[in-house]
This record gives structure tokens, C-alpha cells and sequence, in this order.
């Protein structure tokens, strides 16, 4: 079982990179789903018998992750954990703020719940934790499993094979004009991209695996130098034989070497600045690591070749585009620089835990900059910041001190090593985490399943070729602490894969994941949408589509054959939606709207245009005043809200001067004339079909 468990991992990462970056659900499911499993088969495995003692202990390898994985673990169930509200309001009093904002308006209790979960959408921080668990399980039993130089090898060419084909597939591509992704059509042009979808993570794909590369080939090398060192005090016949091993290391190593200009031409050509900046320097700091060892000179040689032989193919391929890249990189790091700045207006407000792992394309449109106003963004192109943001200063520490102690661990045993493989493979691994250290400066690759899981692969590759000879195992007695134990990890890997199924099948019936590659229905029919639901009820936006659904359906029939239970239902869903995630701006804009179409109701003037004030009011919190769109809403909203009014009423005259202010902010914002000309039309119809009259008009317009 466990070479069938092997061989998964291995399939997983070679499969990974090959479907698109695993950036769909249908891959990164399957990611999660091989390697869940295989943890079960490997824990299972390691419940063990004492044969002296008749008495069961489950056996725990020790590879140096513990606290990393630990830490932030708990910070994610931390996050989802409610909390009393006075210790909510030390911790994270804008959480508080914000919960106060989710209440469903036509159904606040009498006396609101008392304990409240510190982030605000408990959905991405529950699939981040599926994610973490993933990862952290896969490095843990693919150290394990590496427990032969013949496995680590395997592993090794099957990363170098799968990058190398990448490279060469992506230059096929780019060169012969096709520019597809398999069967998807690539948006990318000319820019090499390999199976990924962003060149930039494609870059990192690149960089990880050209530094893997020259360790490898540089320990391959040395070998054969030891092999030579030796023959001479060999007989005949061994030395024949060691003569053959000669000649098979120089096939090997010219294999390698080979692999490698591919791989590193796929870099360059990839024109992933990042990319290309963070490899270069971490091949320098691979180099230093190779200088600082007695007899590693030839490793720091085979560096240098490699990275000749590879700038020289590079040349005579063209790397025009890629020299015409930097040309733009102090315009692109200010854009950079700006988002990372208002990141940290997003620390300020959430100091201490964050805004909750994954919530941050939820939480930064209030934050924006104007310069940015069209943009929406997902990641930011900084992992750190996104991190730091995220996840506070307590998420920050646990992981600078997680990899800190790593760190040490690695090399303490590091340095003991006379094994030029060991040697050679361990330095290129810790080449590895630096290079995507440096490279998430600029980019967000740790958001891409692929290359976080061969992050993870040669990370775990380099603990376990320097702990070959010499593993340590922690044997945990099955007793009281050590049942208690296991039982938490087996649940925790059940949990983690209950929740990676009910994911899979409620995205299949209704996709919110962005799959650019396949042919989705994004707005799908109601039983679809249900369905999802019923599969994973805490996804926001189902219950939005949801509303969107029936409001179609609703707008379609003639006014006498509208019903108020229609109409009750969808503020139900969009209440629903706004309880799960309150961030979401047009979840309260179309709420707001909804709640006007009560006019039926003979509470109408005394519940429901009320609640729409509170909503619309809530729509400008979240989205912030740099919006065009929701400016351009709330100015018609309360248009409309005034009209409600008589001049006579003391609220009038405020619903009126919110609107034009509305208007104006929204005119400030578009720079572009045709668009501002586009928007008056637009507006002067809307504002006579309330005011049939140019005083009202021209206060606006001029």
C-alpha cells in the first residue's frame, strides 16, 4: 500500500502543473482527494506494535513542520471559531462593526447572538483550511515515503520530465502561432505560458524547477568525481565496472543538463520578471551555498554551465520580449506598490488576527485606490502583504517562526552530510524556498495549487535526502494522550475531505469557482442551484445566484401575475447571502432595491423603505466611495427615495442632496468624456422620469 500511496503522490504532481496550474476546482478536488487518502492509508500504517510490550504506538516521522503546520492550523480554526463579543471587540473591533452590519434586517431578533466568529465570510477561510490540511499532510507522508535514494531519484525526474515538457510544449505553442492551452484558446499572445493560464506563474513553475535542476545535476556530478577518486585503489574488474558507473553518470548528468536549458529557457522566455529576478538570485545564493563547502567547487562549475548554456540558446531564440518587459518595471512595481500600501490600511484596521485567510478579494474594494477604480481583484500580487493582511501579526510570527525553526533543523543536519547528493539536492531545495520567497514579493504564486504543491514536493524531497541515512521517529504509546491524538488527525482528514467532496459537487451544479477552460453555465437553472445548496449551504453565493434566478423569473411575468411570496423569497436569499458574506456590496444594493418593490405592504413607508435606506447605506460602507457603479446606484436610489417624499418633509431635501452628491462623485471618478457624456444621458432620463423638469435635471448635469 504504501508504493501505491507513492505512486499517487507522484501522479498528483506531475498531473498537477499539466491541468491548467490545478487552478479549477475539478483539479485542485482531485489534488486534495489523492492526497487525503493517502494520509488515512500512511496513518494507518503507522499504527504499529511493540513486540516486547504487546502495546500499540503510532509512529510520527520527524520532519521539522510541526509548529508551522500546527500554528497555522489553529490560527485558521481560530478564525472560525466564534468568540464572546467583548472579547471580539478587544480583538477585532471592525469584526464587530461588521457583524452588526450582516444581521438580516426584516428578521433582527430581539436580542442579537452574543458570540461571533472573528472574520466576517467563514467560507474562503474554510477552504484555505482545506488546502493548508492538504499540504501539510502531502509534505508529512511524502516524507515518509521517501525513505530510498531510488525514490527520491524518481521523484526527481519526474518533476524535471513534467517541467521540461512543459517548456518545450510552450514554445511549440508560441512559436508555431497556435497559442492554445490544450484545447483552450490562450488570451496570452506571444508569451510563453506553458499549460498555465499566467505566464507569471508559469515563471515560478520555471524558476523552482531550474534550481531543483542544477542541484540535482550538480550531484550527479560530484558523484562521479567521488567514483574516479576511488577507482584507484580498485582491482581490475572493479574498476571496469566503476568505469560503466562513469559512463552512466555522464549520460545522466548530460540528461540533466539538458532538461535544465529547456527548463531555464522556458524561464526566460516566459517573461516573468519575477520569475527571472528571484531565480537568478537564488541560483547566486546556490552557487555561495556550493563556495561555502569544502570539495563543492565543481557543483558551483556545473552551476555556471548551466546558466551559460542556457543564457546562449536563450539569445539565439530572441529574448526581445522578454528585455522589452523590464522596460516597464518601475511603472509596474509603483502599481505594486500602491496595492501593498493599501494592504496595509488593511492591517491597521485588522491588526492582531486579520481579515480572515482568503476574504481578501471581499474586504479591499472599500480599501482601493482610486487609480485603481477599475480593477477588480482577486490576489494581490504579493503574497506577503496578502498574508500579513489576512492574517494579522499572530498569523506573521507563527510563520516567520515555523520556517525559522525549519530552517535550523535543516541545516543542523545539513551541515553533517559528507553525501555530494545530499548535499547538492538539500541546497537546491532551500534555493527553492528562497527563490519563491523572493518571487511572491511581486507575484501570488502561493495561491496556485501546482506550485504550492511542488513547493511542498521539493521541500520535502530536501528534509528527506539529508535525513536518509539517519531518520528519527516519534513512537506516541496509544494511550490516553496518544488515542486522543489520532483520533484528531483521522477526523481532521475526514472533515478536510467532507468538505473537498461537498465543494466538487456543489460547484458542478453551480460554478462561483472562475474556470476560464471550460464552457460553464454561470447563471444555471433553480433545481441546479439548489442543488448546490443542499451540497454546501455556507457559499454566499449560491443563495445570491439564487435571488438572481427568481428575479429573472419574476421579471418576466406580467405585474398581475407577481406574487409577494416571490418576492419574499428573494429578499430571504439575498438576506441569506448578505448573514454569509455582509462584504459584498451588490448583495445590499440589489437587497436595498428589492425591499422597495413592497409597496403593497401597508407598512411599506414605516418598515421597508427604511430597511432600504439601511441597506443602500450599507452598500456604500463595504464598497467604499472610489465605486463608479455603486455611486451611480445610490444617486438613482435615492432619486427615487425623494420621491417618496413631499418637498414639505424635512427628509426630503437630504435625500435629494444625497443624490446629486451621489452623481457627482460618480462624474469625478470617470475621466473618460465619452463615458461622462454616456452617463448624463442616461442619468437626465432617469431623474425626468421622477422630476419632469430641467431645474432638477441641470442641477446634476451642469
Amino acid at each position: 500500500m504504501e508504493r501505491f500511496v507513492f505512486f499517487s503522490y507522484l501522479f498528483i504532481i506531475v498531473i498537477s502543473p499539466l491541468l491548467f496550474g490545478a487552478v479549477h476546482t475539478y483539479a485542485y478536488t482531485l489534488m486534495s482527494i489523492v492526497v487525503l487518502i493517502g494520509s488515512m492509508i500512511i496513518l494507518k500504517n503507522n499504527i504499529q506494535k511493540n513486540d516486547d510490550t504487546d502495546e500499540y504506538f503510532l509512529k510520527i516521522p520527524a520532519c521539522g513542520v510541526y509548529f508551522l503546520f500546527l500554528s497555522i492550523l489553529i490560527l485558521l480554526f481560530f478564525q472560525i471559531t466564534p468568540l464572546p463579543d467583548f472579547i471580539l471587540d478587544y480583538i477585532s473591533p471592525n469584526s464587530l462593526m461588521i457583524k452588526e452590519k450582516s444581521i438580516p434586517l426584516s428578521r433582527i431578533s430581539p436580542i442579537p447572538a452574543k458570540w461571533t466568529t472573528i472574520v466576517s465570510y467563514l467560507y474562503p477561510v474554510k477552504m484555505s483550511l482545506v488546502r493548508w490540511t492538504v499540504y501539510g499532510l502531502f509534505f508529512m507522508g511524502l516524507t515518509q515515503l521517501l525513505n530510498s535514494k531510488k525514490r527520491i531519484e524518481i521523484i526527481l525526474f519526474a518533476i524535471l520530465i513534467t517541467a521540461s515538457f512543459d517548456a518545450l510544449y510552450g514554445i511549440i505553442q508560441t512559436y508555431s502561432g497556435s497559442y492554445h492551452i490544450w484545447w483552450y484558446k490562450s488570451e496570452t499572445g506571444s508569451n510563453l505560458t506553458g499549460t498555465y493560464i499566467n505566464r507569471n506563474h508559469f515563471g515560478g513553475f520555471m524558476g523552482m524547477s531550474f534550481l531543483l535542476t542544477a542541484g540535482y545535476a550538480a550531484a550527479v556530478s560530484s558523484e562521479k568525481k567521488q567514483t574516479r577518486k576511488t577507482q584507484k585503489r580498485k582491482t581490475l574488474r572493479a574498476k571496469l565496472i566503476d568505469l560503466l558507473s562513469i559512463e552512466h553518470q555522464f549520460n545522466k548528468t548530460n540528461f540533466i543538463m539538458f532538461m535544465g536549458v529547456v527548463i531555464g529557457i522556458g524561464l526566460i522566455l516566459s517573461a516573468s520578471r519575477g520569475a527571472i529576478l528571484s531565480a537568478s538570485l537564488s541560483m547566486f545564493f546556490l552557487s555561495l551555498i556550493f563556495i561555502s563547502r569544502k570539495n563543492s567547487k565543481r557543483s558551483g562549475f556545473i552551476i555556471f554551465l548551466l546558466f551559460l548554456i542556457t543564457s546562449i540558446y536563450s539569445l539565439n531564440i530572441g529574448i526581445d520580449h522578454t528585455i522589452d518587459r523590464f522596460k516597464f518595471l518601475d511603472v509596474d512595481y509603483e502599481i505594486r506598490s500602491r496595492f501593498a500600501k493599501k494592504l496595509l490600511e488593511v492591517f491597521e484596521d485588522y491588526p492582531i488576527i486579520g481579515i480572515g485567510i482568503g476574504n481578501f478579494q471581499y474586504v479591499y474594494p472599500k480599501y482601493q485606490a482610486i487609480e485603481d477604480k477599475k480593477k477588480y481583484l482577486e490576489f494581490v500580487h504579493n503574497d506577503w502583504m496578502q498574508y500579513l493582511a489576512e492574517s494579522g501579526i499572530i498569523g506573521i510570527v507563527f510563520f516567520l517562526i515555523g520556517i525559522a525553526l525549519y530552517l535550523y533543523l535543516f541545516f543542523k543536519i545539513w551541515r553533517q552530510r559528507r553525501d555530494p547528493f545530499a548535499i547538492s539536492i538539500g541546497a537546491s531545495s532551500i534555493a527553492v524556498l528562497i527563490d519563491i520567497g523572493i518571487h511572491s514579493y511581486s507575484d501570488f504564486n502561493l495561491h496556485m495549487p501546482a506550485n504550492f504543491l511542488l513547493i511542498t514536493a521539493i521541500t520535502s524531497i530536501g528534509f528527506s535526502v539529508i535525513s536518509l541515512k539517519k531518520r528519527t521517529n516519534y513512537k506516541i504509546p496509544l494511550k490516553y494522550v496518544g488515542s486522543i491524538l489520532l483520533i484528531l488527525i483521522f477526523s481532521l482528514i475526514f472533515w478536510t475531505l467532507s468538505l473537498s467532496v461537498k465543494h466538487f459537487m456543489a460547484e458542478i451544479n453551480c460554478p462561483t469557482v472562475p474556470n476560464s477552460t471550460f464552457n460553464l453555465d454561470l447563471a444555471p437553472p433553480y433545481e441546479k442551484i439548489k442543488k448546490a445548496i443542499e451540497w454546501d449551504k455556507n457559499n454566499a453565493e449560491y443563495w445570491f445566484k439564487l435571488a438572481e434566478n427568481i428575479i429573472k423569473i419574476r421579471d418576466k411575468k406580467s405585474e398581475e401575475d407577481r406574487n409577494e411570496n416571490m418576492q419574499m423569497e428573494i429578499i430571504r436569499f439575498l438576506e441569506e447571502a448578505i448573514k454569509l458574506n455582509p462584504l459584498e456590496s451588490e448583495y445590499h444594493t440589489l437587497l436595498a432595491w428589492e425591499y422597495t418593490r413592497l409597496w403593497k405592504k401597508p407598512d411599506y413607508h414605516k418598515k421597508w423603505l427604511p430597511l432600504a435606506d439601511i441597506s443602500m447605506e450599507r452598500a456604500a460602507f463595504f464598497a467604499g466611495l472610489k465605486n463608479s457603479y455603486v455611486h451611480l446606484e445610490m444617486a438613482n436610489y435615492w432619486v427615487m427615495r425623494s420621491k417618496t417624499l413631499t418637498p414639505a418633509d424635512n427628509r426630503w431635501e437630504p435625500a435629494w442632496n444625497r443624490a446629486c452628491w451621489h452623481y457627482r462623485k460618480l462624474f469625478e471618478l470617470e475621466d473618460a468624456e465619452h463615458v461622462v457624456i454616456k452617463l448624463k444621458k442616461q442619468i437626465k432620463d432617469y431623474i425626468w422620469n421622477f422630476y419632469p423638469d430641467n431645474y432638477f435635471v441641470n442641477q446634476v448635469i451642469q
